[in-house]
């Protein structure tokens, strides 16, 4: 008998344990053990956010002055999007008191108001669908997806970006917070392209028990003209019996990456759903606004059912007569007699 018949098998087992309540603090988790539920996770959050009106403000402090915007979020309605800022008190030379993006399934369109107290003014008209599809991707599409609040690092999308070449996973431990298993991830994020994102790397917290949703990160970020900054941001949900949390406020600093730590910004989110909206599809109207409707000459309408009936008629009947002259043409010649 040879001696590597007499050597002992040797099987390595690893276990992996998706149990969150039973990792212990500074275990090392692997992505199989936590991204795959993360993942379904997200995407039910994504769904819910997108179609649960809220309003929020956001309070911003930079250089000595603090300056507040409201926002109304509504795309409850399928295919309508409803999306307003205002500028509660002071606010830059050359920005809008307010402004409003909203579309329906005929059209879209951007309004403005230059004073609070001012009516809105027209400012753009989408009436062509091709339009109409270009102002929703631009405006729409990003938070009605995967950019929304609590599955996102600054400008990434958690969703998208844990597939990118350019966004790698360096760590992920477990953490234990008052008893509570939480996860702590450690990133960098490398695009090609670096206008695409500032972000370069950092990590972010999640929480298990609250459908995976970032609890805080810290990223580095990389301005082309101020230089490196470090962003500090810390979630605060409201969990609700039988539906997905809801974002309640976010706080963050922004700090140089110089000796002193200058703060260069501080901000507050404040969100409040609204429960009690109950949407109509006139609410996603020029008339909703004060503004008359743009003419019926101006939209794209449907081509009737009757009209594709008739030109596949038409169609039919000049393929019909055209077979019918060729088979004419062919019996009408003389038929060739076998040569010998």
């Amino acid at each position: 008998m040879s001696m590597h018949n007499c050597l002992p098998i040797m099987l390595i087992v690893t276990s992996l344990n998706s149990d969150p309540q039973l990792w212990k603090d500074g275990e090392r988790i692997h992505e199989d053990q936590w991204l795959p539920q993360a993942k379904e996770a997200w995407q039910e959050y994504c769904r819910s956010y997108s179609k649960t009106p809220h309003v929020c403000r956001f309070t911003r402090r930079r250089s000595g002055s603090e300056s507040t915007i409201k926002v109304i979020f509504d795309c409850s309605l399928s295919n309508h999007f409803l999306l307003i800022t205002e500028h509660l008190g002071d606010f830059r030379p050359g920005e809008h008191a307010a402004q409003a993006y909203v579309a329906n399934p005929r059209y879209a369109f951007r309004l403005v108001k230059h004073k609070n107290q001012t009516p809105w003014i027209l400012e753009d008209l989408h009436t062509s669908a091709s339009s109409r599809d270009g102002f929703i991707s631009d405006f729409f599409a990003s938070v009605t997806s995967s950019r929304t609040p609590g599955v996102m690092i600054f400008n990434l999308p958690l969703l998208q970006v844990h597939q990118s070449n350019d966004f790698r996973i360096l760590n992920a431990r477990a953490q234990l917070i008052n008893g509570r298993p939480f996860l702590r991830v450690d990133f960098e994020h490398l695009p090609e392209d670096r206008a695409s994102s500032p972000v370069e790397g950092g990590w972010f917290i999640l929480d298990p028990q609250n459908h995976w949703l970032i609890d805080e990160y810290q990223a580095l970020i990389r301005y082309f003209v101020t230089g490196p900054t470090s962003l500090m941001v810390k979630h605060e949900y409201l969990t609700r019996p039988g539906q997905t949390p809801f974002l309640r406020r976010t706080r963050l600093v922004e700090k140089s990456r110089s000796e002193q730590e200058i703060v260069l910004n501080e901000g507050a989110w404040e969100y409040q759903p609204l429960e009690g909206r109950q949407s109509t599809p006139d609410d996603y109207t020029l008339t909703a606004f004060g503004l008359p409707e743009p003419p019926d000459y101006m939209l794209e309408r449907p081509t009737p059912w009757w009209l594709y009936g008739i030109v596949v008629g038409f169609a039919l009947v000049v393929l019909s007569g055209i077979v019918y002259k060729v088979v004419g043409i062919l019996r009408s010649r003389p038929a060739k007699l076998p040569t010998k």
